[in-house]
């Protein structure tokens, strides 16, 4: 007697075509969510008959989409062998005009507890010390190259990301990461504050990364790193959705420590296990609102108006004391 399949009709016929020759007839889908700023792109779980597997879709898909999160991925689990990531099982990218998804079906990751849930001091405690010896481990393995940069286009969220080497962190930095989504975000009517303001953010950085600068030392970086990109299960915890590049590790910890859990004493178990493994450098804290200007502002860039007070107090952080914006820039 065949086995029974139910929820088919949630997985595009193009996606099982190419992916039930290699792993099997799919006997079982679930729907989980419609990710994106757009909800767009839909997440399924899949049942083979010897595995589980997530898979993530989407119509006309920025070119690249699901390559690049595929080769991020599997960057990540040749950085150290203590890392965990999805295995990647396949992935699709339509060319241009087509009718079909693009697609990534990896393996499925069992969490164990949601590190945004309202968690007991032990559990906090155990997913400060798992994370930051991990990404500890990331930010000091070899990366083989003295630039910053990419070899391809990744994304954050659906914002494309200029990879080109280059020499110098700030460099990369502000003509790479913070000017592309200025101009976005000028070019929309939704950037706050005055061209002056923004000027004098450009100056301040050349001041802030200096010292990086001068020190000279990539890492590989997961690019995206907020907790919703992080699965605890067991004795790791498992990284996805990244957008790897060669950059400097300031911008993960930055990037963690804007989107909070519950429990702040997460922060406290965290830097202590990172530090054990590659303490910080000095100056990270005043470096830090710079590297959270550019994740906000792309999510304005992404997410709309919402955002704008956000970028608007990231801009006064950068600037301090020197420079308040004027209310009218803010609204």
């Amino acid at each position: 007697m065949s086995r029974p399949r139910d929820g088919l009709h949630l997985v595009p016929d193009a996606v099982l075509r190419r992916v039930e020759p290699r792993f099997g007839p799919v006997y079982h889908a679930r729907w989980l969510q419609a990710a994106g700023p757009d909800g767009k792109t839909v997440c399924l779980r899949l049942e083979f008959t010897f595995r589980s597997a997530f898979l993530k879709y989407r119509y006309d898909p920025p070119p690249g989409f699901f390559g690049a999160e595929a080769r991020g991925l599997d960057a990540l689990a040749a950085a150290d062998e203590t890392l965990q990531v999805p295995e990647v099982f396949a992935w699709h990218d339509p060319a241009p005009g087509s009718r079909e998804p693009g697609w990534i079906l990896l393996t499925w990751v069992e969490q164990e507890f949601d590190p945004y849930g309202d968690l007991s001091p032990e559990r906090v405690q155990q997913l400060g010390d798992m994370l930051g010896t991990f990404v500890g481990l990331l930010h000091r393995a070899p990366v083989g190259a003295a630039t910053y940069g990419w070899e391809t286009t990744t994304y954050v969220g659906l914002r494309p990301q200029d990879n080109t080497p280059t020499a110098r962190w700030s460099e990369f930095w502000l003509w790479r990461r913070l000017e592309p989504e200025v101009r976005a975000a000028r070019d929309a009517g939704l950037l706050p504050g005055t061209a002056a303001d923004w000027r004098a953010v450009y100056r301040r950085a050349e001041e802030l990364l200096a010292p990086v600068d001068a020190a000279g030392h990539p890492s590989l970086v997961h690019g995206d790193l907020w907790l919703g990109n992080v699965r605890p299960a067991q004795r790791w915890v498992v990284f996805l959705d990244p957008a790897v590049h060669r950059g400097h590790r300031e911008v993960d910890l930055a990037m963690l420590e804007l989107f909070p859990p519950r429990d702040r004493a997460f922060y406290r178990h965290f830097f202590a296990s990172y530090d054990d493994v590659f303490p910080r450098d000095p100056g990270y804290p005043e470096r830090r609102p710079l590297y959270q200007l550019f994740y906000l502002l792309a999510h304005l860039n992404l997410f709309g108006p919402p955002y704008r007070t956000s970028v608007a107090e990231a801009l006064r952080r950068v600037l301090g004391p020197r420079r308040p914006l004027r209310r009218r820039d803010v609204g």
